[in-house]
């Protein structure tokens, strides 16, 4: 379905009116996992719990290295018997190839799927979903309508998951609400505190400092997964010395990876950062109990500071 990108340039501050909006998801991707082994690899290899997850419900969750340090952040859910994963387009081949290294014996198909299928996503669209299609009532889960898979993530946003072909039918609905750019809503998962590992940011973090715990993407009671050791230690023998902030400026650039300053010393990393008229609002990784005094990113201070804390995972 074709939708143009427009009024890249909006506020952040525009999603909090009444009216719905619609973006092109176009800095994600899908790869589908395939096959009669694909569940058993996946559980296998992945921070969260896939062997039940159910075909009505998704779940965040990370892939790591050996070391427990994150190569990517994703979504998670079933499609008849194939698992979906969605992340960043960037990273789509890099992790894909890294999933292929361990499949070994499994019978596991891997592919790109991202030219097959299409993602829109929605901002506070249940008014004109729930009358004549369906609306999840729950964060995390799936409804369907003629093999559209209707994503919802919080209270106010979904995901529309399907080809040109299986949502013609939702056309009408979709050509009703405003067009946005998909910086709105790379600017809601800061919001949010949703950590989206980039090709910048790979390796550099533990699940924890980024909250993946709190946002349901880690189960601590299935088997062994790589880096599963460091994950455990951390959640049982201590508490992470670094987590994450929400933090803006009104001044300066931030970009994903860039080191965050106290006066002359480096303290942390940036996670995501996203433009605003004036300014950038971002989320990074710095020790716990930071305070906001002398800190800087490419040498432009930094105006607020703000803990990311479970409430605003799970809204």
């Amino acid at each position: 379905m074709p939708l143009k990108q427009e009024h890249q340039s909006q506020s952040l501050n525009q999603h909090n009116s009444s009216v719905s909006m619609i973006t092109v998801l176009d800095h994600l991707g899908v790869l589908v996992f395939s096959d009669q082994d694909a569940q058993k690899f996946l559980h296998s290899q992945l921070t969260c719990d896939v062997a039940g997850l159910s075909k009505d419900h998704a779940t965040p969750g990370g892939y790591l290295t050996a070391k427990g340090r994150l190569l990517c952040t994703f979504m998670l859910w079933r499609m008849g018997d194939e698992f979906m994963m969605q992340l960043p387009k960037s990273l789509l081949e890099p992790v894909m190839a890294h999933f292929k290294k361990f499949v070994l014996r499994d019978k596991v198909g891997i592919r790109n799927a991202s030219d097959e299928i299409s993602c829109y996503g929605l901002i506070k669209a249940e008014p004109l979903l729930a009358k004549d299609f369906c609306f999840p009532s729950v964060n995390h889960t799936l409804c369907s309508f003629k093999n559209i898979s209707i994503l919802r993530l919080t209270h106010e946003r979904v995901e529309i998951i399907g080809n040109q072909v299986t949502t013609k039918d939702i056309q009408p609905v979709m050509d009703n609400m405003l067009k946005v750019g998909s910086n709105i809503w790379r600017k809601m998962d800061i919001e949010r505190g949703w950590p989206v590992i980039l090709p910048e940011t790979q390796g550099l973090f533990v699940p924890q400092m980024v909250n993946l715990e709190k946002s349901g993407g880690i189960s601590f009671k299935k088997g062994c997964y790589p880096g599963q050791e460091i994950v455990a230690r951390m959640q049982y023998r201590g508490t992470p010395g670094r987590i994450m902030y929400r933090i803006s400026a009104v001044e300066g650039i931030a970009k994903p990876g860039d080191p965050v300053m106290k006066h002359d010393s480096q303290i942390g990393h940036v996670v995501n950062a996203e433009p605003e008229a004036l300014g950038y609002t971002a989320l990074a990784v710095l020790p716990v109990d930071t305070r906001i005094s002398g800190l800087k990113i490419n040498d432009k201070y930094i105006n607020t500071l703000k803990i990311i804390d479970e409430f605003t995972l799970q809204d």
